[in-house]
C-alpha cells in the first residue's frame, strides 16, 4: 500500500502543485489526516475494539472474499494510503522551505538533511523500542493507528 501510494502521490503532485500552488498542498494534507483518523475510528467501531474472527462481515456477492479475521484490511489500507500521502506532502513542504533557506549552499543543505535524518532516526528508534508495546497494550491496534495522524496534525 505504501509503495503504491508513493507512486500515486508522485503523479498527483506533478499535476496538482502547478495548478493549486505548493503552499495549498498543506490543505490537502490536513484533509487526508482527517480521513486517516476517521478510517481508524471507523475500524475501531467496526471491530468493537478487537480485531478477530468475530469482526468478519459476510462477503457481498461478486466480491472477492477476505481471509477470516481480515475484514478490517481495506480500512487499514485506506488509512495507510492517506497517511503516506500526508507524509509525502509534508516532506515536500519541508524540503521546499529548506531549499529556500539554504539557497545555493548545497553542502549546507546536505549536512542539514543528514543531521535531521540522524535525529529523526534516533527518535523513531527510541519510540519504537520504548513506546510501541505500551501504546499497543493501552490503545490496541486500532487505537495505535490514530497515533500517526494525530502526531502529524500536532506537528
Amino acid at each position: 500500500g505504501g509503495t503504491v501510494a508513493d507512486i500515486a502521490i508522485g503523479a498527483a503532485l506533478a499535476v496538482l502543485a502547478p495548478r493549486i500552488g505548493a503552499e495549498n498542498l498543506l490543505v490537502l494534507a490536513a484533509v487526508l489526516l482527517l480521513a486517516a483518523a476517521a478510517l481508524a475510528a471507523l475500524l475501531r467501531r467496526m471491530s468493537g475494539g478487537r480485531l478477530d474472527a468475530r469482526t468478519r462481515t459476510a462477503p457481498r456477492p461478486g466480491r472477492r472474499r477476505l481471509p477470516p479475521g481480515a475484514a478490517h484490511l481495506p480500512l487499514v489500507a485506506a488509512a495507510l494510503v492517506c497517511s503516506v500521502v500526508v507524509v509525502t506532502l509534508v516532506e515536500f513542504q519541508f524540503k521546499t522551505v529548506t531549499a529556500a533557506h539554504f539557497g545555493a549552499d548545497r553542502a549546507g543543505m546536505v549536512r542539514y538533511f543528514g543531521d535531521m535524518s540522524i535525529a529523526t532516526g534516533v527518535i523513531a528508534l527510541a519510540l519504537q523500542l520504548g513506546a510501541t508495546r505500551r501504546v499497543l497494550e493501552r490503545l490496541g491496534i486500532t487505537g495505535a493507528l490514530l497515533v500517526l495522524p494525530v502526531a502529524l496534525a500536532a506537528g
